[in-house]
Parts: structure tokens; sequence; C-alpha cells
């Protein structure tokens, strides 16, 4: 990409501001599979040569890895710091999505979206829990061995809804008991910040652990502890990659699965880094056991290729399928894609109530691979990340 492309993409944001990863002269990248590859010395070299340049503001410095954000007074700023040898990347501080409006959310057509008339009805248990139209029987089998308990997720995405019972007054009710959902937000936007606009993540969420308790949808892993943080309302204000990666973040220090139900068709390098790091062992996991990190593929745009970050090797990729385990007309497809799931399920309403609407597309797939990933891992608590996959391969009919 150019300067003036680069800036062209900036100026779009209506933010002129970036963020500068940096490095140090001839050693290539300033970070390698998630781990920084220069030292203290080196990275105040460059943080100082980049903010020396002129009409560059330092607006502040990552913790964690070797990256600035800045901003820019025009594009001569942008050209200077871009031939520094210091530099490693440069990308605007917003996203801008795959129909180039601002958000990262590749499932944003399903923002305030319902079906009341499904075309298919959910499985009802005996007590009056429904579940999926398609797996419900399997789920009950499989809740003889596992329910979900002492498994967390992190979930990133548009937050939870306020209006949903089932997910706040009612979370821990019936057979529920002994869990929490905790609710977060790095996009600070919104009255309470936790609260979902959209209704995306609450959907998600309400999927895979709303509370078995004889009344509505019943989440596939009921007993398991949510974490959710919400990273973008989808209103069209626009995404800012660092609320991205903060939440991304938060979602992996504490948890064993993250889901990532959104996407976009521009690789971003920090996100990319901040997976990277919390894919990769170390100290930083309390465990030991860095987490299962599962992402859609995509839904409704050019469906050829599958959406970053779920076309990651270290990203679990899932995209939505027919009845018949075909791919769905409007789920995106690629070599990254490891499972295929269902894609028209009912799921709990993000405005209330006890009543079912319809989800779909590959965040589907994403909700329902989460909620089986998290009773496999509840059923063998020791297994690692990879032995949960392998798990989930093994049982696949079609893999």
């Amino acid at each position: 990409m150019t300067d003036a492309e680069l800036w062209g993409y900036v100026a779009a944001t209506e933010v002129p501001e970036v963020l500068v990863g940096l490095t140090a002269p001839g050693i290539g990248r300033g970070v390698v599979r998630g781990r920084p590859v220069i030292n203290g010395g080196q990275r105040q070299t460059a943080k100082s040569a980049v903010v020396a340049k002129p009409g560059v503001e330092l607006l502040s410095e990552d913790d964690r890895l070797p990256l600035l954000r800045v901003r820019l007074s025009d594009s001569d700023a942008l050209s200077r710091i871009r031939r520094l040898p210091f530099v490693d990347y440069i990308e605007p501080a917003i996203i801008l999505n795959p129909e180039g409006r601002d958000g990262i959310w590749a499932e944003s057509l399903l923002c305030d979206s319902k079906t009341y008339n499904q075309p298919f009805d959910p499985y009802t248990t005996s007590q009056g829990d429904r579940l999926s139209y398609i797996y419900g029987p399997d789920i009950v089998r499989a809740w003889a061995r596992s329910t979900g308990a002492g498994v967390s997720v992190g979930v990133v995405g548009t937050g939870v809804s306020m209006h949903q019972p089932q997910l706040i007054d009612d979370f821990t009710d019936g057979q529920s008991g002994g869990r929490t959902l905790t609710k977060d937000a790095t996009d600070l936007r919104g009255s309470p910040s936790w609260h979902d606009e959209c209704g995306h993540e609450t959907k998600l969420i309400g999927y895979i652990a709303a509370p078995l308790d004889g009344r509505g949808m019943s989440g596939v892993a009921y007993k398991w502890s949510v974490y959710s943080v919400r990273v973008d309302d989808d209103t069209n204000l626009g995404s800012d990659s660092e609320d991205v990666r903060e939440g991304i973040a938060r979602a992996a220090e504490n948890h064993d699965i993250v889901a990532m139900a959104f996407g976009t068709n521009q690789t971003r390098e920090s996100i990319k880094d901040e997976i990277e790091y919390w894919y990769s062992p170390g100290p930083h996991h309390p465990d030991g056991k860095p987490p299962l990190f599962i992402g859609a593929a995509g839904t409704g745009y050019v469906r050829y290729y599958v959406l970053f970050p779920g076309k990651m090797p270290e990203v679990l990729t899932v995209t939505g399928s027919e009845a018949n385990g075909d791919i769905c007309e409007t789920c995106h497809r690629g070599e990254e894609v490891e499972f295929a799931l269902f894609a028209h399920e009912p799921v709990i309403d993000p405005d209330g109530g006890y009543d079912y609407i319809m989800g779909g597309g590959s965040s589907q797939g994403v909700g329902t691979l989460t909620a089986m990933a998290a009773l496999v891992w509840s059923r063998y608590p020791s297994y690692t990340a990879g032995q949960v996959v392998n798990r989930l391969r093994n049982a696949s009919p079609r893999y």
C-alpha cells in the first residue's frame, strides 16, 4: 500500500490516528509469534525517532508489545515516519468493515434482525427447555457426561443485552447455579458500557450458556461461566483497533476459550500480534495453558475467502451449514475453515422475554462449536486446547 493509499484509508475513518509497530534496523519484524524481539533500549530509540518527526503526536504506548498510537497532522507526517528503519508497520487506528463502513463486524446485518416464524422448531426437553433443532437430542445425551462446569469462556463482541433476563437476573437459576457472568467493556460508549445495542453477542452467549431452568432457550453448556467484553456497538461509529485488541487480551488472560464471531477483510498486525501473544505458552498464563481461540469465517460479503482473524492459523475457524451439511449460501468458505455447523438455529431474543428468534451465519457456528468445546474441556479438564480440538475433529463424521 502506497503512502497515498494508506492516508486515504486513514482519512476515510475521519480519525487521523494510526498504530505504529516498532522494530530495530536490520532485524525485520519487531514481534515474532507474539513475542517482542527488540529490547527496551531499541524500543526507546525507535519511539524517540517516531515522535521526533514533525506532525506526529504521541497518544499512547502499549505495555506488552512494541506499539505506539500517534496522531498525524497530514499525509506528509505519515510519509516521514514510514521511511524510518525503526518502523515495522503502520495501520489505521479505526477499522473499516468489508463494505467500507466503520466497524469490524462481518455479521452486522444480523443487528436488530428478527425472524419469529422459524423454519425449524427447537428441540424441547421433557422439562420444557428449548435446544438446537439439529443437535438437541445429542446435547441432552452429552449432558449425562458434561455440562460445561468448571470451564470459562471469554466472548469478545457487542456485549450483553440488559433487557434479556436469562443473561441478567436468571443466569444462575434452575440447574445453572454456581457460575458467573461478568460484563465488561473496552468501548465505553453507551450506558451501561457493557450493554449490547446490537444483540449479536447476546444471541451467541444465550445459545451457549443460557440457564437450564425450564423457561425459554437453554444453553448447550449451561453450567459454564462467561466473561463478556464489549469492544464495539456496531452502530457505524467505528471499531477502534485498540478496543478490540484489549478486549481479546482481557478475554484470553484468565479464560479457557475465546469466542470471536467477527471479522474484517484486512489483516491487522496489532490484533494479529495480540492473538499470537496469548496463543503462545508462557508465564502470562496462570494455569500454564493457552486458551482456545474460536473464530468466524464470515457471513454475507464476498463468500470465497475467510475474514481476519478467522484466517489466522492460531484460530479454530467455523462457518455455517445447511441441515444437510453443505455450507450455507451466504456463509464464507476457504481452506482455513475446519468446521461447518448448522446456521439456522433458534436463539434468545436480545430485547427480552423467553421467546426465541432466528440466529444464523458463521456466528451461529461459533456459538455451537464454542459450546461443544466447553463440554469436552469440562469432561477432560487436564486437556490442552490442542487436545480439545483433536477430540472435536475425531468426533466429526465428515472431518
